[in-house]
């Protein structure tokens, strides 16, 4: 029986429109919307016995044929497979598409020009990247060819059989979880070409990694990409000829300040929950640190907040910019206020800011990313191998946006469960716009305001300036709306402001 479905590709694929889907041997596929010929496989068969499965080279629905071009974001969960083999017309595969726990071996046909197989690991075209190595092989080493630049997120995950992986010069990236679960890994080179390093590559349990000296670990050309034990006093010292840190940098125990040279031209996520400072050289030609945030060295886009901090925080003056996962498990933070001029807001920037009961967007604002504000019951927490769950009991807060015209969002931008809970509060005669528009519209209410109506009687008049001058001499902020210039600080630069706008009436 042939069953007609609806899929939504964007998580899985970087789609953004639906997909018509359909059901043909006993796989669910979606077909592409920018080419009507190709489908994207998005459900493997269920079988629960392991057995052979192949990805074929195309598929027939209602007597149209459709090429099997890619393969979805865990396409493959839970399957039992033991010999996978992947079609000639597949051009791209989807992060996570194989979690299959009985995976033995990966072929592919042989006129796939994107795909190729090697020992029944599964490769990029010429070797440049290693895709999988099945983790139920039994063989206890792992060579890579010369022409391998990549290890891909999870290549190697659960792989409790390898005890030697030899890594060839020119690797550059060893992707997220690339051998977590790897417990007997024993012996391992790291490459002197070696650029970054993922969140959670090795498995702490394993003999390799319980041998590393404690202290601070740098691999390939200078790079940081671990501190072992707890650094004395709460401070990490980055070495003056480390030239960058690694995207899964990680550390333990209490750290307070992180010192950075101005050597370093890349600086990984860096979130972890006990950083409190950054302190970035002077000197450095490419990063800078206000109040132990890190921004670029202009100030036009910040990089990354210290999340071990908690309570309210103002952007400064001059950023244009919030950059992927800049707020990533800040999850003490109470109140963000993102002053005008901020223009865009780019994916995951406040990732799990879990406790936050505000947030300040200003009129300039112009762009939010993917998931820029998510928080949802069950968390991949950023570089985890498995889900965090909460209680269900986290919600966005209220959101004040001063944008009259609608800043173009992802339809995920505010990913959270109980946005219906959350309140968003937008300009006088802006209401209608933004609950005409997805995903604004999935705020429980959404409220008109007059921003500069200080004292809340629905008129901007004198009596607004002397409410605003109550507000400074004793510290409150009526409605919140007494930051009238929208920068985040309320001060006697916004009564001036009032002042302005009043004469201009």
């Amino acid at each position: 029986m042939k069953r007609l479905l609806i899929f939504c590709l964007g998580a899985l694929v970087s789609f953004s429109t639906f997909a018509m889907g359909f059901e043909a041997d006993g796989m669910l596929f979606s077909v592409m919307p920018d080419d009507p010929q190709g489908v994207v496989l998005s459900q493997g068969p269920f079988v629960e016995e392991p057995c052979n499965v192949t990805i074929p080279d195309e598929v027939v629905y209602n007597d149209v044929a459709y090429k099997v071009k890619g393969v979805a974001s865990y396409a493959f969960y839970m399957a039992s497979i033991d010999t996978l083999t992947i079609g000639k017309n597949v051009a791209f595969i989807a992060g996570e598409a194989f979690p299959i726990a009985t995976l033995r071996h990966i072929n592919v046909n042989q006129e796939n020009p994107a795909f190729v197989s090697q020992d029944g690991a599964l490769y990029t075209s010429g070797f440049a990247s290693l895709v999988l190595y099945p983790n139920m092989k039994e063989d206890k080493l792992l060579t890579l060819p010369s022409s391998t630049t990549e290890i891909l997120a999870g290549a190697c995950g659960d792989c409790r059989s390898l005890e030697k992986v030899v890594l060839p010069e020119g690797l550059r990236v060893i992707g997220d979880r690339a051998f977590d679960g790897a417990v007997n890994l024993s012996e391992l080179n790291l490459p002197s070409t070696l650029e970054d390093v993922g969140f959670n590559v090795f498995d702490w349990s394993s003999p390799w990694y319980k041998a590393l000296p404690d202290g601070p670990i740098y691999c390939g050309n200078h790079v940081l990409w671990l501190y072992k034990g707890t650094p004395e006093g709460g401070i990490i010292d980055v070495a003056d000829d480390c030239l960058a840190i690694a995207t899964g940098f990680r550390f333990s125990g209490k750290v307070n300040t992180m010192h950075i040279p101005e050597s370093v031209t890349k600086i990984g996520m860096v979130c972890y929950n006990n950083l409190k400072d950054f302190d970035v050289a002077i000197d450095n030609s490419t990063y800078c640190s206000v109040d132990g945030v890190l921004l670029n060295k202009d100030g036009s886009r910040l990089e990354r907040f210290p999340c071990g901090r908690d309570g309210e925080y103002v952007a400064p003056q001059g950023v244009r910019t919030i950059g992927t996962h800049a707020f990533a498990e800040a999850s003490s933070l109470t109140r963000i206020t993102l002053p005008e001029g901020v223009e865009s807001i780019e994916d995951h920037a406040f990732y799990y800011c879990s406790g936050l009961e505000r947030i300040d967007l200003p009129a300039t604002l112009t762009h939010i990313g993917e998931s820029a504000f998510e928080i949802v019951t069950a968390v991949p927490l950023v570089g985890a191998p498995k889900k965090a769950y909460n209680d269900g009991s986290y919600c966005l807060g209220d959101v004040y946006c001063r944008a009259t015209v609608l800043p173009e969002a992802a339809r995920n931008a505010f990913n959270c469960d109980n946005l219906f809970e959350s309140k968003l509060y937008v300009p006088v005669g802006a209401a209608e716009a933004y609950r005409a528009a997805a995903p604004w519209n999935e705020f429980g209410e959404i409220i008109e305001i007059d921003f500069a109506d200080v004292n809340g009687d629905g008129v901007v008049s004198g009596a607004d300036v002397t409410a605003l001058y109550n507000d400074l001499l004793d510290g409150t902020e009526v409605e919140g709306i007494s930051d009238i210039n929208g920068d985040g600080i309320v001060s006697g630069a916004d009564v001036t402001a009032l002042y302005n706008l009043l004469l201009g009436q």
